[in-house]
């Protein structure tokens, strides 16, 4: 049975009637760890997991919402909608609700049931994937033509003001806008974007550490805070600059004292990812692999010890991953603090490489490993049930 018809007859059982289906991709991110909220370039794509969302109008204000993942369901009513207090997943259901609330696209209550197979927790941006898909559901069930670039920054708004993890747009905007088979180049201060094709002669595996990390409680408004921190230093004596996409790192290494080292090192992991974003997106245009895998561990060394993202679990599967025959390079993806991590692979060897991860990280684990080979799929869609 297909993902979209399971769901269909989950939700029939659960609340009855025929419902609308929306699914929505998860989002790798090959390199551009943490430039989105800088104002930089990223370098995304999307993959065959899926967030689905089967959604029925009601004809009073009562949101009824069931996950299948965590086998728990919540009601609210639409004129109520306040935060859980203890970081509920129907949180980013209401966040949702409540942006669209202020476009004039929900007129009345609505049943939800929402199953995935992305890991939760695992940087692979499941909450935006139930934001996008949820977000395309609402509108498309109220009438309303769906622009995937207002949807990516409604959602985007939604999961900084409603949940309080103040993410960037590249999520969002990749599950919302990215092209299959493709990687999303995304200008994240212009909010465009340049598809290039990923090359033939590229596999990406993504593997979970098994640690799963909260964004909004984490280190990711803490990284934030320090990149603002720093363009307000900087700013007094570079008026010009609005975010570390604008330093160049001349100006960065001559403005060391006023920084201090902890905002320098939060800053160059910055202004050098960017070069290595635009970097790779020459190298995989022109499909240069091996250039690709290189500028991606040096990502993952920047991450670790410029942005101190990294844990002792992604070091030691990243060092796996990279230890594997075929492998161009390999780091951590997401916000860190746990999560995934990638690794970037010549085909023929991709098979031998997951039974390798399997048996090494498996045995620091203690179980197996869940990983992923990566198929660029398309963005966030609808489909009718049969």
């Amino acid at each position: 049975m297909s993902g979209d018809a399971s769901i269909t007859v989950a939700f029939e059982r659960r609340f009855g009637g025929k419902p609308l289906i929306c699914r929505a991709p998860g989002r790798i991110n090959i390199i551009g760890a943490h430039a989105d909220y800088n104002e930089g370039l990223v370098l995304p794509t999307t993959t065959a997991l899926y967030t689905r969302v089967a959604i029925a109008s009601r004809h009073d204000q009562r949101i009824r919402a069931w996950s299948e993942n965590f086998g728990d369901g919540a009601e609210f009513d639409l004129p109520t909608l306040q935060r859980s207090d203890n970081r509920h997943w129907s949180d980013y259901v209401k966040a949702v609700v409540s942006v669209l609330q202020d476009t004039a696209c929900i007129k009345s209550g609505f049943d939800i049931l929402i199953n995935g197979d992305l890991p939760l927790g695992g940087g692979l941006s499941s909450s935006a994937s139930l934001e996008t898909a949820l977000g395309y559901a609402l509108i498309s069930i109220g009438g309303n033509e769906v622009d995937r670039r207002q949807l990516a920054l409604l959602c985007q708004r939604a999961e900084a003001e409603f949940v309080g993890a103040r993410c960037g747009i590249m999520d969002q905007y990749a599950i919302s806008c990215g092209a299959s088979g493709h990687a999303t180049l995304l200008d994240c201060r212009e909010i465009r974007h340049q598809d290039i094709p990923l090359p033939q002669g590229m596999d990406i595996l993504v593997v979970d550490t098994g640690v799963k990390h909260e964004l909004a409680a984490g280190g990711l408004n803490e990284r934030r805070e320090e990149c603002e921190a720093a363009v307000a230093a900087l700013q007094t004596v570079l008026p010009g600059i609005h975010a570390l996409r604008d330093v160049t790192p001349g100006q960065l290494e001559n403005n060391r004292e006023l920084l201090g080292e902890l905002l320098f090192t939060r800053s160059r992991h910055i202004v050098t990812e960017l070069q290595r974003v635009r970097e790779a997106a020459t190298a995989l245009a022109a499909g240069d692999v091996a250039r690709v895998g290189a500028l991606v561990s040096e990502s993952h060394a920047s991450s670790r010890d410029d942005y101190d993202v990294s844990c002792d679990e992604l070091e030691a599967l990243v060092e796996i991953l990279s230890g594997c025959r075929g492998c161009h390079g390999a780091r951590l993806v997401g916000a860190g603090f746990g999560g995934c991590a990638i690794g970037i692979f010549s085909p023929p060897y991709l098979e031998e490489a997951m039974n390798t991860v399997s048996a090494k990280y498996g045995r620091m684990l203690g179980r197996a490993p869940w990983m992923h080979a990566v198929r660029p799929s398309g963005p966030v869609d609808i489909s009718l049930p049969a």
